[in-house]
This record gives C-alpha cells, structure tokens and sequence, in this order.
C-alpha cells in the first residue's frame, strides 16, 4: 500500500465518511426527525448491484484514487470532496473489475485461508516496523481511511485471492533480451564506455577456413597476452587497429558480455562477429554512474514482469467486461 500523510489520511476517511452519509440519507429527511437511511444502485455487474455506499467504501481503499489524492497540496476538504467527486468514475471501474476477478475466482475455486490472512497481516506490520498485528489494527483503526478492521481484513483477503488468481491465468514471461533491450535504452548517452584497439580476422561460412581463422586469430592472442607490440602486430596483419571508444549497446550481446567484464591491458577473444572473429585490446575502462548490466538486471526484470503483468491484467478485465453484463447508473 503507498503510505499517506496522516493529515491526509484523516481527512480522506472524513470526507469519504461524510460521502457515504449523504448517500445513505435521503436529503427530503434529512432534518427529518427519524431520517430513513436510503441507497441507490451505480451499476449492475451481471447479477449483481453496487450501491452507491458500497462504492464509497471502496474509495476508502483503492491505491489508484489514493494515489491521485496524494497530488493535492494541503487540500481542504471542499476540494478534497470535488476531487473524489471527479475520482468516482475511475473508482467504480476499479470496483467493477475487481468483482469480475473475484467472480472468476469462485469459477476456479480460488480461495484464501484465515492462516493467509494473517501470515499477511504480519507481513504489513513487519513492512510498516510495528511490532505486531494488534499495533497495525490500532493504526488501521486510527486512521480513518480504511473503515472497520473486518472490513480491512475483507480486503486483504479479496488482495490475497486476486494475487493467488493472477497467478493462475496471467502468462507473465520476459526473456533475456527484453531486459538487455531495456538496459540499453535505459543508458543510452550514459553507459560506461571502453577505449579498446580492435582486429577483425575475416571469415566465411565454411567450417574448415572458420576454424583455421580462428586458430590464427588465437595465435595473435597468446602473442599479444605474452608482450608483444600491439603495433607491430596490427602491422603484421595489415591493419591499422586505431583506437575507439565502444558502449555496450554498441556491440552484440555475446560480446559486450565478454568485453564488458574486462580491464585495462587485458585481451578479450577471439570473439565471433558476423565478420569471422575479432580480438579486442582494452586500453582504458571510462567508468559511469549508470549501474551495470550485471547489477541492473534483476531490477529491471522485474520492473518489465510488473509492466507485462499490467498489461495482462487490464486485457483479462477488459475480456471479462466485454463478456459481462455491465450496467452503469452514477
């Protein structure tokens, strides 16, 4: 969950608060000494109505329209009130999807149990350094967002079921290129650079002279990691070998993953190329902030997973919407 401010916090649970009354009393009673507590029906999901207090409690947890909320500068609540006013579509196809999820999940006989709830609720306490789950239901009650503690376990419940669903019919998978791909245009003007001098051993699709090219080509790499002039040898070969400044995305993957692990005077290869074979001599490693592959890519998998995962989820609501009967009355 993303954290309020606790003013915030406070004054969301009042002005939710005060949204429900105003939809439960009818407003001809309401100055009425016995008023009579009224509902009116926002929408139809197949078979079953949400009431317009049933969507104002919903508001009381949605992250989306909490994290709208969380924009507003020092909001009074008039303005906090004409916020979830303009809010109030948005929560209710939050609402309505979230109930097509959860009928699916009676469909495939997914459920939580009361140990899930709990091993969950001390998994909040223990991410929020309280030090049980008595403290989260204290703090849970004090803050006047998220209404009763049943109804908040309720929710991690649903939370618990639509996970444990996801996981059933989302086919979430990204490969190795996917998260290079992104790497590279994560640091595109900031990866570290080498200053390398580079000879190209040509080859062609035949076995026999690919493999007696790269025996020359390794050759020249014992010659070169024994000592001998660069120089001398790039002039043997009939190359001039200058020096160059290579990124990663600036060479293939099978490369940059050698190239890249490299250090100063060391020689990497030799290396395949869609030429034959080339052998690098690394003459300075130009250091960058950027984080390298090596230590970027389990974050950036799994930001990509969470992208792929939203994007999954909103086709499987917008197949369950297309199939449901839906009926919208706000």
């Amino acid at each position: 969950m993303r954290a309020l401010a606790p003013s915030l916090l406070i004054t969301l649970g009042l002005a939710v608060g005060a949204s429900m009354s105003s939809a439960l009393v009818a407003p001809e009673l309401a100055h009425a000494a016995d008023p009579q507590v009224l509902d009116r029906i926002v929408a139809v999901v197949d078979d079953e109505i949400i009431l317009e207090s049933d969507l104002a409690r919903w508001l009381m947890f949605d992250e989306e329209i909490a994290f709208e909320l969380q924009k507003l500068q020092n909001p009074t609540e008039d303005q906090l009130m004409r916020r979830l006013a303009e809010l109030e579509p948005l929560a209710l196809d939050n609402l309505i999807g979230r109930k097509l999820m959860l009928s699916q999940a009676q469909t495939f006989q997914v459920g939580a149990t009361e140990q899930e709830v709990e091993v969950y609720l001390q998994q909040l306490a223990r991410s929020a350094q309280l030090s049980s789950v008595a403290e989260l239901r204290t703090a849970v009650e004090q803050s006047g967002r998220y209404g009763t503690w049943p109804e908040y376990r309720n929710k991690l419940r649903e939370d618990i079921i639509l996970y444990k669903l996801q996981g059933q019919l989302l086919n979430i998978a990204v490969s190795d290129a996917q998260v290079l791909e992104r790497y590279r245009e994560l640091s595109k003007g900031e990866e570290s650079r080498l200053a390398v001098r580079r000879l190209v051993f040509r080859a062609g699709e035949d076995s026999s002279e690919r493999d007696a090219v790269f025996k020359r080509a390794k050759t020249v790499v014992r010659r070169l990691s024994g000592g001998e002039d660069f120089e001398a040898v790039a002039a043997e070969l009939g190359q001039a070998a200058e020096s160059e400044e290579v990124t990663r995305s600036g060479v293939s993957r099978p490369i940059g993953e050698r190239l890249f692990k490299a250090k100063a005077g060391d020689v990497v290869g030799p290396l395949s190329s869609g030429q034959g074979y080339v052998v690098f001599l690394v003459e300075e490693v130009i250091a960058s902030d950027l984080l390298g592959f090596e230590e970027a890519k389990d974050r950036l998998r799994r930001l990509l997973e969470e992208e792929a995962r939203q994007k999954a989820l909103k086709e499987l609501y917008e197949q369950l919407r297309a199939r449901a009967h839906v009926d919208i009355r706000l």
